[in-house]
């Protein structure tokens, strides 16, 4: 589950941090972290779009590092760490390889005197979360016995779900009933699940904005409150990611770092891998909308206060002049008479050549914000000054695959002041991400029950399963009459996930019988990134992974860029709009072929995603006894080859042919004379098409499609609303004609 953004504006201001301007200067008289407009907050008049975001500043100077333990110490945490990991192994009926963790604890001790993040890749179903409650009992034991040693195990726990955090304090307080409420506090606002666990007693409140702290008849005993109050008391501290990712980006975050009570810092333990690098985007539409809130925000107070709206006139000064300027400078002159110009699909672009006197303006503006400016600092108008200020100190990428974009983005990070960070991620070693870290890699887990594990792969063009393959009418009921008949020749339950516009119609076109052995997400199929972290299907002994979890061309290359930026691909990016002329830049860019390290990207997070949702089936559990099989649909090799090494010595089985009931799912495919037509081939062609640019001579032989026949073709009435429902343009004269992937024309 992902939390809103809500719920992290409306308790922000109870954590008290100490902030330091980013040029060290004293902040302007006003920022004293007070709302100037909390009596509107208060009776809900101030929208949640118009309440201020924070902005970016530098660490406040910490304490010096810890300098170790002792081997006895080791030795003594060490074993009641182990200790705990058996306890919770035999309540909860779990097996767990102890002497990996017993090594695994080793490292982590070892890495608190040198303060190097360290990553964990241990598998999903080794145990790791059984080890981080077993971890956190241990510092907590040493906090009750009042142990010096326990400063040195405060922790911040970061994780996806509320519900985890409130399972862990549960877990503790089963183990130590007669605890203060400072040893584990789970910072959260008003949510569900903070309703559902007893936090908010007030009954009538269904959602986050009933929630009225001034005038709730509970506020006086209220846990949700009470938890932003004993955050820095805490002795565990536990946060969500997304949490933990609003406070980063507003340099809210160091007041966590530390226990208020000693000066030794948190160890900042993560389960599951957290965002490295914050991104920031600029748009048109950031910008409308950022100066739209400004408006109704002085609107809304009624102000006519003249240095206001000066402010106003520096924000479009400031910010919009120069989007523009960069929006005009990555366009290439196609006709010197007309004037005519075409937009570059991609590339690098920077403000640093800008005169300083502008520079300085905008960081005045930008301290303004940050001061006595507050109350007009939206979310949409700090993500706006943070790209620019990227622009100003160094090179962003911009795009126009689609609306014109300027990606700014802070360094990959993984360290925060002096805390040690300590990082769970069961795929580590196949994300990317991780490539040009400095870390620390502790072991992985042996994988486990791989010899049950079947891999049937469909290779067949039709079975592509891709998002735009499975736009096509008959693909989903060929796909559902599949499934019922692995289901037929196959025991156990089904774990079949897929695109999340398609979930809930999956169970509708299956039979009762077939729906009665999936395993659901209420009445509808899991999608992919609605499954992240669960184990609700465990008892699967079938994996069907209809689709595949692909972020967008774009999105790729903005990650790629960001983190693989020391590898290469800034060069590839740079080298590429240097060739960029009024003959090629018209054309549909090819990212994969161009940029080549954009395909490695993908395949690495694809690789990672999909092994995840791989293991939500009995594979997680230590005492697997079914066979695993698992269902995969016209993979690309470079993923298979990746899965098969993840899964060594699993069994492999591919599929060339096309199932019966895929081809009878095509059976009110257009025919004549016992033949495909022409509009039937080119239909199936399409169906099987991934995206990629494909000239005409490869479609007509891929097809058997004449001359004269394709000719007839494209002036018939059906072909552009054929085309149109691939998503696809044809492009190109001549020889060059091409199939391509529409694209949004530029402005």
């Amino acid at each position: 589950m992902t939390m809103k953004n809500e719920e992290y504006m409306h308790d922000t201001a109870e954590i008290k941090t100490t902030q330091t301007p980013a040029n060290g200067a004293t902040p302007p008289v006003g920022n004293n972290g007070v709302h100037p407009y909390t009596d509107l907050i208060g009776t809900g008049q101030l929208p949640q779009s118009l309440q201020p975001a924070p902005l970016r500043r530098r660490q406040a100077e910490l304490p010096k590092p810890f300098s170790g333990l002792t081997a006895a110490q080791a030795v003594l945490v060490g074993d009641r760490v182990m200790h705990f990991l058996r306890e919770l192994c035999h309540r909860r009926g779990a097996a767990v390889d102890f002497e990996y963790w017993r090594k695994i604890t080793k490292r982590v001790f070892k890495g608190l005197a040198d303060r190097k993040p360290l990553v964990c890749p241990a598998r999903a179903g080794s145990g790791k979360s059984t080890w981080i409650t077993a971890f956190l009992l241990a510092a907590c034991e040493l906090r009750l016995n009042n142990d010096p040693l326990a400063d040195v195990f405060s922790v911040l726990l970061v994780l996806q779900k509320i519900e985890s955090l409130n399972g862990i304090r549960d877990t503790i307080a089963a183990f130590f009933p007669n605890a203060p409420e400072t040893l584990v506090v789970p910072l959260q606002g008003w949510t569900a699940a903070s309703q559902k666990a007893g936090f908010c007693k007030n009954k009538q409140v269904t959602s986050f904005d009933q929630c009225r702290k001034d005038n709730c008849p509970f506020a006086a005993s209220c846990d949700v409150l009470r938890f932003g109050q004993l955050a820095g008391q805490a002795f565990v501290l536990g946060i969500s990611q997304a949490r933990f990712d609003l406070l980063r980006k507003g340099n809210a975050l160091d007041g966590l770092l530390h226990q208020q009570e000693n000066d030794h810092p948190r160890i900042l333990l993560f389960d599951e891998k957290f965002e490295f690098a914050p991104l920031y985007h600029l748009t048109q539409t950031t910008l409308d909308t950022a100066s739209s809130q400004l408006e109704r925000l002085i609107t809304l107070r009624d102000l006519k206060d003249r240095r206001v709206f000066e402010k106003q006139r520096w924000s479009t000064k400031l910010l919009q002049r120069p989007f523009s300027l960069l929006r005009e400078r990555t366009c290439i002159e196609l006709d010197e008479t007309t004037k005519l110009k075409a937009d570059m699909p991609y590339g690098v672009c920077s403000l640093k050549d800008a005169e300083e006197v502008e520079k300085n303006r905008f960081y005045q503006f930008r301290e303004y914000l940050n001061g006595s400016g507050k109350a007009f600092r939206t979310q949409q108008l700090s993500e706006a000054v943070e790209v620019i200020d990227h622009l100003y100190r160094g090179d962003c990428l911009f795009t126009k695959l689609g609306a014109f974009t300027i990606l700014g983005a802070d360094e990959p990070q993984i360290v925060f002041g002096d805390s040690l960070t300590l990082v769970f991620d069961a795929t580590a070693l196949v994300d990317g991400d991780y490539e040009f870290l400095d870390v620390g890699r502790l072991p992985d887990s042996e994988p486990r029950h791989m010899e049950k594990v079947h891999f049937h792969t469909y290779t067949a063009a039709e079975m592509n399963v891709s998002r735009q393959a499975m736009r096509k009418s008959w693909k989903l009921p060929g796909f559902c009459a599949l499934a019922e008949d692995i289901l037929r020749h196959y025991p156990g339950k089904m774990f079949l996930t897929t695109y999340k516009d398609l979930a809930a119609e999956i169970p509708k076109l299956l039979a009762p019988e077939a729906v009665s052995r999936l395993l659901l997400d209420g009445e509808t199929c899991p999608y992919f990134g609605g499954t992240n972290g669960s184990n609700d299907f465990i008892e699967a002994s079938l994996v069907m992974l209809l689709g595949y979890p692909r972020l967008s061309p774009q999105t790729y290359l903005e990650r790629a860029f960001v983190y693989w930026g020391p590898s290469g691909i800034r060069e590839q990016v740079q080298e590429q709009m240097a060739q960029w002329s009024p003959l090629n830049v018209q054309q549909k860019p090819d990212l994969h072929a161009q940029l080549p390290l954009t395909m490695a990207y993908e395949v690495r997070h694809l690789a990672a995603r999909l092994e995840q949702e791989i293991y939500r089936c009995q594979l997680r559990n230590a005492k697997c006894e079914d066979t695993i099989y698992v269902f995969l649909f016209a993979p690309p090799k470079a993923l298979r080859d990746r899965l098969s090494k993840r899964f060594k010595g699993s069994m492999r089985r591919d599929e060339t042919g096309v199932p019966d009931c895929i081809a009878q799912a095509k059976a009110n495919t257009k025919t004549y004379a016992g033949r495909l037509t022409s509009y039937a081939r080119f239909t199936a062609w399409l169906d099987g098409w991934d995206g990629v640019p494909t000239p005409l001579d490869g479609i007509l032989r891929d097809t058997g499609i004449g001359a004269e026949s394709w000719k007839k073709l494209r002036q018939s009435d059906e072909f552009t609303p054929l085309l149109a429902q691939h998503g696809a343009e044809m492009t190109g004269r001549g020889r060059n004609v091409k199939i391509e992937l529409k694209m949004k024309k530029c402005a």
